[in-house]
């Protein structure tokens, strides 16, 4: 139906045109929290952030056992500076689903740049714990690490991520 057209039409790059089935998606299932989502994701992709929270905000209320909107809706409200509700996004993903290395690893990531670099430490290694071939979550740690002066075990958490991901630009 509609929400696949619309899945496919952005996942092709068509992103105005899957928007508008998404939106008759709703029409036929106002309450299936995954519409919603999706569009949020889509308005995002288009830099329509405030749009994507009002879509990422909807899913949460139709499902609140749904992680993805609460995931979304942290990255969303990093890319705004508006950090105490992108630690609270996080926190409330982590609550659905302990150990998420992504949850970890993005609220590590609204952590430091609060400067609250040993917290955001501690999620790193939680990420890692979680899934230790995530290479963005080993130069995450490793940039911790170095703004705190650690500078050899900075240099290995770089040289891990390398190793799983040669493209990071930050390890270089």
């Amino acid at each position: 139906g509609h929400t696949n057209l619309g899945l496919a039409l952005c996942a092709v790059g068509q992103i105005e045109e899957g928007m508008s089935h998404y939106r008759a998606a709703i029409q036929y299932e106002p309450g299936n929290a995954v519409i919603y989502n999706d569009l949020g994701v889509a308005l995002s992709r288009l830099g329509r952030v405030f749009e994507a929270i009002q879509q990422y905000e909807a899913a949460a209320r139709l499902d609140p056992n749904y992680l993805d909107p609460a995931l979304n809706l942290g990255f969303a409200m990093f890319r705004l500076h508006r950090l105490p509700e992108a630690i609270a996004s996080y926190e409330r993903a982590l609550r659905l689903q302990p150990n998420n290395p992504n949850a970890e690893n993005n609220l590590g990531l609204v952590l430091a740049s609060s400067e609250r670099t040993e917290e955001a430490m501690a999620h790193y290694q939680k990420a890692l714990q979680a899934s230790p071939g995530y290479a963005d979550a080993h130069c995450n740690l490793g940039a911790a690490l170095g703004s705190l002066g650690r500078y050899d075990l900075a240099e290995q958490e770089f040289e891990e991520a390398l190793k799983l991901d040669d493209q990071l630009p930050d390890a270089h």
